[in-house]
C-alpha cells in the first residue's frame, strides 16, 4: 500500500494517509456465474464456525437490481481477500430480486439455527417496495443447507418503501443494532433498529444522513462498515450527492468517526471517489474494501487504519 503525506490544517504534524489503489478483481461471467454484482462482502469463517468452510474467509454477493422474476443470492470462499484464491461455490437463493445478503452469527439461537441470513426481496402485494427479509440455517455449505424463512425481521411500516439494505451486529454486548433504508429514492431514509432476539426489530431514531458529511453529499448509512478501533468507533463507507442515483458512478469512500451509537459526527478523509457502493471487512487494522464501478466487476483494495491513532 503507498502513501501520500497530507498536512492536517492546523496540526503541525503530518499524517500519512493510505493512497487508495483499487484494481478490478473478480468479473460476471469469468470467476462469477451472474451478469452483475451487488453487495459483495467477505467474512470471517472463523466467526462462523458452522459453516462448511475450508478457507478462511467467505463471500456473499447477489444481484444488482435484477427484474422481479430474478435475483439471486450467491457465495464464495477464499484464502485471500484480494480475491486471488477466490472460488465461486453456488447459489443459495433467487427470485423476487433477492439481493443485498448480509449474514450474522447467532449462537445462542433457540433453534439451532445460528447462520441468520438477511437480504431484501421485492414485494407486490401489501405495502409495496422492497422488504429485508431473514431465513436461518444450523451452517453446512449454504447453497445445500436447509433453510427456514423467518419472514420480515424489519416489520412493514406504512409510509415506508423500502426495508433493505440492512447491515446488522452486536452492539454492544447483548443488543443487536442495525441499519437500514425505510424510504428508498431521492428522499432517501435509513433508520437504527434493535433487538434483543435478532429475528424482530423495533424501529429506532432516523439516522441523520448529512452531519458531519462535506457539503452536498450524505451517507449511504448501510454502504460500509461501522467498527471500534483505539478506543473510538469509526465508519468507513459510501457517501453520494444528493442528486445520485443508484447506478450513478459518483460516490465517495470516506471514513469517519461515529458516536457510540454509529452515527457519524466527522468525516475525516476521502480515499476515492467515481464509483459506486463500498463494502469493506475490518481486520485488525486493515480495511478490506469491495465495490463496483460497473455492475459487472468487483474492485477491491486494502486500507491501513493505523493512521486513524492520530485522530483520536
Amino acid at each position: 500500500m503507498m502513501q501520500q503525506l497530507i498536512m492536517e490544517s492546523g496540526n503541525s504534524s503530518s499524517i500519512n494517509i493510505p493512497v487508495f489503489n483499487g484494481s478490478n478483481v473478480l468479473q460476471s461471467g469469468i470467476e462469477i456465474t451472474i451478469p452483475s454484482v451487488l453487495w459483495f462482502r467477505a467474512y470471517r469463517s472463523i466467526d462462523f464456525p458452522t459453516v462448511t468452510n475450508d478457507k478462511d474467509y467467505f463471500f456473499l454477493w447477489g444481484t444488482d437490481h435484477s427484474t422481479q422474476s430474478g435475483g439471486q443470492i450467491w457465495w464464495g470462499k477464499g484464502n485471500n481477500l484480494d480475491c486471488s484464491d477466490f472460488q465461486e461455490l453456488g447459489l443459495i437463493i433467487q427470485g423476487n430480486q433477492s439481493e443485498t445478503p448480509f449474514a450474522l452469527s447467532v449462537p445462542n439461537d433457540a433453534d439451532g439455527d445460528v447462520f441468520y441470513l438477511y437480504y431484501h426481496v421485492n414485494v407486490s402485494s401489501g405495502i409495496l417496495g422492497q422488504h429485508t427479509r431473514l431465513m436461518t440455517c444450523s451452517g453446512g455449505l449454504l447453497h445445500n443447507t436447509t433453510w427456514t424463512q423467518r419472514g420480515e425481521p424489519l416489520g412493514s411500516v406504512t409510509g415506508e418503501n423500502h426495508t433493505g439494505y440492512f447491515w446488522v451486529k452486536k452492539h454492544p454486548v447483548d443488543i443487536y443494532r442495525g441499519v437500514h433504508l425505510t424510504v428508498g429514492g431521492f428522499s432517501a431514509e435509513y433508520k437504527f433498529s434493535t433487538a434483543t432476539n435478532p429475528r424482530v426489530f423495533a424501529r429506532g431514531a432516523t439516522y441523520n444522513l448529512t452531519q458531519g458529511i462535506q457539503t452536498g453529499f450524505e451517507v449511504k448509512a448501510s454502504h460500509g462498515e461501522y467498527f471500534e478501533l483505539y478506543g473510538q468507533n469509526w465508519f468507513i463507507g459510501t457517501i453520494e450527492p444528493f442528486s445520485s442515483i443508484v447506478s450513478s458512478i459518483d460516490k465517495s469512500l470516506i471514513i469517519a468517526k461515529t458516536d457510540s451509537n454509529w452515527q457519524i459526527t466527522e468525516q475525516l478523509v476521502e480515499l476515492n471517489t467515481n464509483s459506486r457502493n463500498y463494502m469493506a471487512l475490518i481486520v485488525g487494522s486493515v480495511a478490506y474494501v469491495y465495490y463496483t464501478i460497473q455492475d459487472d466487476k468487483v474492485w477491491y483494495d486494502s486500507v491501513n487504519l493505523t493512521f486513524l491513532q492520530n485522530y483520536i
